[in-house]
């Protein structure tokens, strides 16, 4: 699976919050976990 095909990721930010993110919703967080970063500080639930 590549991780084009990504459209949200489900996520724990290390204050606990619970984050559901796509292009248009925490659009960093989204890109981060498509691996567009690294020291990415979070625990990704599921991918969509």
């Amino acid at each position: 699976m590549s991780t084009f095909n990504i459209e949200a990721v489900d996520v724990v930010m290390p204050s606990g919050e619970r984050r559901y993110a796509t292009v248009a919703d925490y659009p960093d967080i989204f890109w981060a976990a498509r691996g567009g970063a690294s020291g990415a500080f979070f625990v990704l639930l599921d991918f969509i």
